[in-house]
């Protein structure tokens, strides 16, 4: 992959199975910054539930909470002067344990531990073209994280409800949650999904869980990440049918959304707007190749612009 923090970065991987233990193991070398990174981890049953643990090493974390972009078309876009990560550095461990919560919930329970540390620019000179690479606060930073989900299997309700403990120099809380619902798929004669996600950070909380909201992933149409937030409300839907199933279909989206910076400033190295206010975007897609890749182009209102963008669906993000 390819971003303005750790410049061109590769790995490899491999997985094994010791004494039945599953384990995983990824490594390489993030050549902008000259920093070899490693992760290993494992995973277990554990009666209806599972265990996962899992060692990091210069790994990096984007501040979130919505991603932009998969890794794939960040790498791309990075080409054209466009980074749609915020990313820092990590290294630790984490413990989770995820069990059955009733029907399709889950509830999982982790813990991390972990030092962070700011990532610089690490791709051009003072001429760039790329957006600040913000800077957070640094130190050992310890992690409960409590969620209970509904899966999202495209065909009804899903969700999630959050809930954070940390400490980094003072303990913080931070929440959030995320209710839709969903009927998806190249088959369907009509597909449609509608969501609300907000979230919320105290006071005390150390900048890298702040909110970055705007454009592509949240609310097309207007700056790239321009607000910046320890309260949010961001509802989005849209509603596609098949043209030449399952090649081609087109989609009408919609999203609007309201954040605010409340209880601190905006931080020191960072930009953008603390208090922008209710805002919204309307657009129309195409959906190539079993819905799979998208092209979009919104409109921000009432005072945005014009916006041209390409993805892949949200399902492949974690592995593309």
């Amino acid at each position: 992959r390819y971003n303005r923090a750790e410049g061109l970065l590769l790995g490899a991987g491999a997985s094994l199975r010791i004494a039945g233990l599953p384990i995983q193991g990824m490594g390489g070398f993030a050549f902008g910054p000259e920093r070899p990174w490693a992760k290993l981890g494992s995973r277990w049953s554990m009666g209806s539930g599972e265990v996962r643990a899992e060692g990091f090493w210069n790994r990096t974390e984007d501040i979130g909470p919505i991603p932009g972009a998969s890794g794939v078309i960040n790498s791309l876009a990075t080409l054209g002067g466009e980074d749609y990560q915020d990313l820092y550095w990590t290294s630790g461990g984490s413990l989770a344990v995820t069990v059955p919560a009733g029907g399709r919930r889950r509830l999982r329970i982790a813990g991390t531990l972990q030092d962070v540390g700011s990532a610089a620019l690490s791709v051009d000179d003072e001429d760039t073209v790329f957006r600040p690479v913000l800077p957070v606060d640094e130190g050992t930073q310890a992690l409960l994280d409590v969620t209970l989900e509904l899966p999202d299997l495209g065909d009804g309700p899903f969700g999630h409800l959050r809930l954070r403990g940390g400490t980094l120099d003072r303990g913080y809380l931070a929440a959030e949650v995320l209710t839709g619902w969903s009927r998806r798929g190249p088959a369907r004669t009509v597909s449609a999904e509608v969501s609300l996600q907000g979230g919320w950070v105290d006071a005390a909380a150390p900048v890298q869980e702040l909110q970055l909201l705007g454009g592509r992933g949240t609310l097309p149409g207007f700056p790239y990440r321009g607000a910046v937030a320890d309260q949010y409300l961001v509802a989005r839907g849209w509603v596609g049918r098949p043209v030449v199933a399952p090649w081609l279909s087109v989609r009408g989206t919609a999203a609007a959304g309201w954040s605010e910076l409340d209880r601190r400033a905006v931080p020191e190295g960072w930009v953008g707007d603390p208090d922008p206010g209710v805002r919204s975007s309307l657009g129309l897609g195409i959906d190539l190749l079993w819905e799979t890749l998208r092209f979009d182009v919104a409109r921000g209102l009432p005072d945005g612009e014009w916006t041209l963008f390409v993805s892949i669906a949200p399902r492949f993000h974690s592995w593309l």
